[in-house]
C-alpha cells in the first residue's frame, strides 16, 4: 500500500482525485491540501474539495502556502505527494519530504513550454499540438523527470476551456496508466533535455488588454485563449471595460477604416475593424454586468462608429 497526497485547487485536482480513488486496494490517500475557499475564489478555476472529500471520509487542509506545511506532510510519512494544479514553487524541504518524490503534471511537451500560464500561451501562439506532462518536481522550473507524456491535438476552435477538458480526460486515463506503476515500483524516470527548453512568462488579469492594430487571427487567437475559465481578453467603451468572452474572424484583408472601429452591428456580433481584417465579437460583457449574446440591445447600437480602445 502506497501513502499518498495531493495538493491542488482547480478541477483537474477534483476529477484526479476521482480517479485516485478507484485504486483504494493500491493507495491509501492521506490528505488533501487545498486553498481556502475565500481565498480560492479569487484565482482563476478554482473548484472546491470539500465535497470529494467529506463524501470519501478524507482528511483536508486548506492552506495558503504549501510550504508552510512541513511537519504535518512529514507526520504522513508518505511515499508520493502530487502536486496539480498549484501555482507556487515547492521548496526543497517538501519535494525531499515523501519517500519516492513528488510528482506533477503541466500541460505542455515537455521540456518545451515550461513555466506559467501554458494553456493561455499555447492558443495565443496557435499552436496545434501540444501534450500533458507528468513529472517529478525538483528545484526547477518544470524541468524534473518526466513519467509520461501524451499528445494533446489542438484545433482552430479550442477554447481556454475546451483545452483544459482535454488535458482533464487525458490527466485521467494517464492516471489509470501510473497509478499502478506507482504501486509496482515501476514508475519510470526519464530526464528532460534541457538544451531544447523554453519558457513561459507570468500573466496578469491586466495583460489580456485587446491590441486592435493585432490582425483579426492574432485577435481570435488572444480571445480563446483568455476566455472563461480565466479572467477574459478586454478593451474599453467610453471608459467602461468591456470583456470579449467569444470571437470570428470575419476578414483578413486590410480595411480603410482605424483599427477597433465599430462598423456595424449584425445579428450574431459586433464588426471591428483590426490591424489587418475585421473580427466579429460575438459574446461580450460590461464590466459588473450580464453577458451579452443578443445585439438587439440599444446599448450595442451605441456602439457604431465608434473606437473600442
Amino acid at each position: 500500500m502506497k501513502r499518498v497526497a495531493l495538493v491542488s485547487r482547480v478541477t483537474w485536482g477534483v476529477e484526479a482525485l476521482r480517479t485516485m480513488l478507484e485504486f483504494s486496494s493500491g493507495i491509501d490517500i492521506s490528505g488533501v491540501f487545498t486553498l481556502p475557499e475565500d481565498e480560492g475564489r479569487r484565482h482563476s478555476n478554482y473548484a472546491s474539495f470539500g465535497d470529494i472529500c467529506h463524501r470519501n471520509n478524507l482528511r483536508l487542509i486548506e492552506t495558503e502556502n504549501i510550504n508552510n506545511n512541513i511537519d504535518t506532510i512529514k507526520d504522513m510519512n508518505l511515499d508520493y505527494l502530487f502536486v496539480l494544479g498549484w501555482s507556487q514553487i515547492i521548496h526543497k524541504e517538501i519535494i525531499n519530504a515523501p519517500a519516492k518524490g513528488c510528482i506533477g503534471s503541466h500541460p505542455a511537451l515537455l521540456p518545451e513550454n515550461r513555466g506559467r500560464a501554458p494553456v493561455t500561451w499555447q492558443l495565443i501562439k496557435g499552436y496545434r499540438k501540444s501534450a500533458l506532462t507528468f513529472f517529478f518536481i525538483d528545484e526547477g522550473v518544470d524541468s524534473g523527470d518526466v513519467i509520461m507524456q501524451r499528445p494533446i491535438m489542438l484545433t482552430l476552435e479550442d477554447t481556454a476551456m475546451s483545452f483544459y477538458k482535454k488535458i482533464i480526460d487525458t490527466g485521467k486515463k494517464m492516471l489509470n496508466e501510473i497509478i499502478p506503476l506507482l504501486i509496482e515500483d515501476r514508475i519510470p524516470r526519464n530526464p528532460q533535455n534541457h538544451n531544447l527548453a523554453t519558457y513561459l512568462s507570468q500573466r496578469r488579469p491586466e495583460d489580456g488588454v485587446i491590441n486592435w492594430d493585432e490582425s483579426s487571427f492574432e485577435l481570435y487567437n488572444w480571445i480563446r485563449g483568455l476566455t472563461l475559465p480565466f479572467p477574459g481578453a478586454f478593451t474599453f467603451f467610453e471608459g467602461r471595460k468591456l470583456f470579449v468572452w467569444s470571437a470570428k474572424v470575419d476578414s483578413y484583408v486590410d480595411l480603410e477604416d482605424s483599427p477597433g472601429f465599430v462598423k456595424r452591428i449584425e445579428e450574431d456580433g459586433i464588426l471591428v475593424v483590426t490591424g489587418k481584417g475585421a473580427i466579429l465579437l460575438t459574446s461580450v460583457q460590461f464590466d459588473g454586468e450580464a453577458e451579452i449574446c443578443d445585439f438587439k440591445e440599444d446599448k450595442i447600437f451605441n456602439l457604431i462608429g465608434k473606437v473600442l480602445g
